[in-house]
């Protein structure tokens, strides 16, 4: 919990507010921190030993938001690394593009 809280405040999370993070552990022998606002969604889960998943959801499609988080999540404990990350680009059916990938920067059909 500490160090999701101390990530969020120390990242740039627009309108994300530590305050908002709802704790479920009553359930196992891990821990889910859930945060939802209007810039996206945040979810962290931890399986009570050694393992954590984040699953950080942001409208504004900016990957330096999520280094920030993981940057900061990840001194606060320091024996953690990451294995895996995986990035979702936005679109519909099979028209699926990151907006920096688009010639031109042009707005897609689909927006």
């Amino acid at each position: 919990m500490k160090a999701t809280i101390g990530a969020i405040n120390s990242s740039d999370l627009p309108g994300l507010d530590a305050s908002v993070v709802m704790k479920f552990c009553d359930v196992g022998e891990g821990c889910l921190l859930a945060a939802l606002w209007e810039g996206g969604s945040l979810a962290i889960l931890w399986d009570g030993r050694n393992h954590v998943d984040v699953n950080l959801f942001t409208y504004v499609e900016d990957i330096e938001i999520g280094d920030d988080f993981v940057t900061n999540f990840l001194l606060l404990i320091p024996s953690f690394t990451t294995m895996l990350r995986d990035e979702q680009p936005r679109g519909t059916g099979r028209n699926v593009a990151y907006q920096r990938d688009l010639e031109g920067n042009a707005e897609p059909h689909w927006a």
